[in-house]
């Protein structure tokens, strides 16, 4: 478990290194990149417990709205990870249609010892590579609202957010209530329409 931890410890610099290029902040094993306005992209190593003497762990990527962050309400010194965002997934090794019938397919990243740190962050770095370009676009609302009206998915809660700075429409009520009366409304839904009322013509 100890190693386990240093070898994690590793690979977390060596990316945060890499990733500092881009202009993430290094927290651990968590790296964020924010905007003027709060939105922020996430990476984050989640450790994977393993059983065969080697260091596993899953890696995600996250894009987060600030007002959907702010709604949380936590203490200003909590920070978000990657289980907040707005869009969420995972940065597997290979991808699914890589495998036939998804044979051999897994999700976590395998180091057998510190000496092979840089080489496993060589290859991660490279597969973020194919993913960050378009989500740090995001971090853009201009851009945003664009890869919406292509149809990016982006998450049904960052649309969702995003349409309310539109104001309280008719389309944003029926996609939080269908066709109930608002308190009938998760906390979530309740505050993206309060949200929605501040932006109101």
């Amino acid at each position: 478990m100890i190693v386990a931890r240093a070898v994690l410890g590793t690979c977390a610099r060596l990316l945060g290194e890499r990733l500092a290029a881009l202009g993430f902040e290094a927290d651990g094993a968590v790296f964020r990149r924010y905007n003027p306005g709060g939105d922020v992209v996430i990476v984050d190593l989640q450790p994977h417990r393993s059983f065969l003497g080697d260091t596993q762990f899953l890696v995600n990527l996250a894009f987060l709205l600030d007002p959907a962050w702010r709604h949380y309400g936590f203490p200003p010194e909590k920070r978000p990870d990657t289980s907040h965002g707005t869009w969420w997934e995972r940065v597997n090794p290979t991808d699914w249609e890589d495998h036939d019938d998804g044979e051999g397919f897994v999700e976590q990243w395998v180091v057998a010892g510190e000496a092979d740190c840089a080489t496993v962050v060589e290859r991660l770095f490279a597969r973020l590579g194919e993913r960050l370009p378009v989500v740090l676009d995001w971090l853009d609302r201009d851009r945003l609202r664009q890869a919406v009206a292509e149809g990016t998915p982006v998450g049904y809660a960052t649309e969702l957010w995003l349409m309310a700075e539109d104001g309280p429409s008719d389309r944003l009520r029926a996609e939080l209530f269908d066709s109930g009366p608002p308190e009938d409304g998760s906390d979530v839904d309740r505050a993206i329409w309060a949200y929605a009322h501040r932006f109101s013509r």
